[in-house]
């Protein structure tokens, strides 16, 4: 698991600690961390956290509904 990742303009995190988690930037120019969004759903435990090449789009998983089914489809062209 992963709750980081490396950009061409720092290090992007998900900051759990919070009542609401949180995405922060650690900006390597200025050296300082900023906010960038706050979650409005709570990321899952698992799943990892990415960002795109170019800075644009960030990636992660979030917990929408908890019950869960697994399907199992054979034969399947």
């Amino acid at each position: 698991m992963s709750d980081w990742a490396l950009s061409k303009d720092g290090i992007y995190s998900l900051d759990r600690g919070t009542t609401l988690a949180t995405i922060k930037l650690f900006d390597l120019r200025t050296k300082k961390i900023r906010e960038i969004a706050t979650l409005t759903k709570p990321p899952q435990l698992w799943g990892g956290f990415c960002v795109s090449p170019d800075g644009k789009w960030l990636a992660y998983t979030q917990v929408d509904d908890t019950p869960a089914d697994i399907m199992l489809v054979e034969n399947f062209h």
